[in-house]
């Protein structure tokens, strides 16, 4: 079952991946008006944001140069449609996303990394990166990769060139959300040159210039990855319907399909795997019973007594990013009356006073 929520996300992220370099001006602002009618109508915004979020951070970071800034462009002009609707903290976490792969540090070390010593001796002709912060952006795998060797002296040097700049601060590589071209040479004069894949597909790829074949387990144990992700990395790889696989499976073995050098075209391209392995329903459901917790408190720390009917209503008319289930918001005040932030009482104690008629709350923190 896909809702609604989760369809709009993916009709943005398809025209702004595919359909956008093909649209002008006019049809580009027509789209994005249009999309902002109907996300006015949805009643669970808050999970077309984290959908949103999910797709937005798989583009922003699967693009460099002028396209990342045309792309950016697109990004904000539908973000500040956003922002004018529910506010900028409904928009605050998109906003530091493209603040985060708009800094010049990294610029600065592409500079540093091209002039460096190791660069002659490191296979790696060009090595961007982007520093994100954590809180702002969706949760993004980590795995901890056996690099290739040629690759762990460009790693060196960036962590290095970083610890300069902000010593208090710990790097954790997002491998799985990096991009990487690869010039496969055949022989002297032959080579292809290989776009559009995944990181951890790059260094599955580069253990092939020391073996012809490799076994799923070979490559999970020399990469330290379990089975399951070595199986998403490699499957665009050697998926049957792909017409120029760059790798051939035979029971549990692959190898690399010579074949490719016989294709007339220089430059191939390949889908990048899915390893998004968190729901983001379920996250959903953790933020909404944060958001109320929180209006509840909001609500009972400036009034002190609502009964029980006033509560769930003044609760319904401040959570505008989520239409909420009164059974959820009931049992949110269970819950906050175990944790003794409330306690029940009711309209016939001297202390209350007629300020509700019936069952009502009192708070206590």
């Amino acid at each position: 079952y896909h809702c609604p929520s989760e369809l709009m996300a993916s009709c943005i992220d398809d025209m702004l991946k595919k359909k956008v370099t093909s649209m002008d001006e006019l049809q580009i602002s027509t789209f994005f008006n249009n999309m902002h009618v109907l996300f006015k109508q949805l009643t669970d915004k808050d999970m077309f944001l984290l959908y949103h979020r999910q797709h937005m951070a798989h583009r922003i970071l699967d693009k460099r140069g002028d396209a990342l800034m045309e792309l950016l462009e697109h990004e904000k002009t539908f973000i500040s449609l956003l922002k004018g609707t529910m506010g900028s903290n409904f928009t605050s976490h998109c906003e530091t996303m493209i603040r985060d792969v708009n800094k010049h540090d990294e610029k600065e070390f592409n500079s540093i990394w091209s002039n460096s010593k190791n660069r002659k001796r490191c296979i790696v002709e060009q090595f961007d990166t982007t520093i994100i912060q954590p809180g702002a952006w969706p949760t993004l795998p980590l795995y901890d990769v056996h690099l290739p060797k040629s690759l762990e002296q460009a790693i060196h040097v960036f962590e290095n060139f970083y610890r300069a700049k902000e010593s208090s601060k710990r790097l954790n590589w997002a491998f799985s959300c990096g991009t990487a071209k690869v010039k496969v040479n055949f022989d002297d004069t032959r080579c292809k040159m290989i776009e559009g894949l995944n990181t951890m597909q790059l260094f599955v790829l580069m253990l092939f210039n020391d073996m012809d074949s490799l076994s799923m387990e070979d490559i999970g144990s020399k990469l330290n990855l379990d089975k399951n992700t070595v199986k998403r990395i490699t499957h665009p790889l050697f998926f049957e319907k792909t017409k120029r696989p760059i790798l051939k499976k035979k029971d549990d073995m692959l190898t690399f399909n010579q074949k490719l050098v016989k294709y007339p075209k220089k430059r191939l391209n390949y889908p990048t795997p899915i390893y998004s392995d968190h729901k983001v329903r379920t996250n959903v459901h953790k933020n909404r019973k944060f958001a109320v917790d929180a209006a509840v408190v909001r609500i009972m720390k400036s009034r002190k007594l609502l009964g029980h009917p006033q509560l769930i209503g003044e609760v319904l008319k401040q959570l505008t990013n989520f239409k909420p289930d009164i059974k959820l918001i009931k049992g949110r005040i269970e819950d906050l009356v175990e944790r003794e932030f409330l306690e029940r009482c009711n309209s016939n104690e001297d202390e209350v006073d007629g300020a509700f008629q019936g069952r009502g709350y009192r708070y206590l923190a």
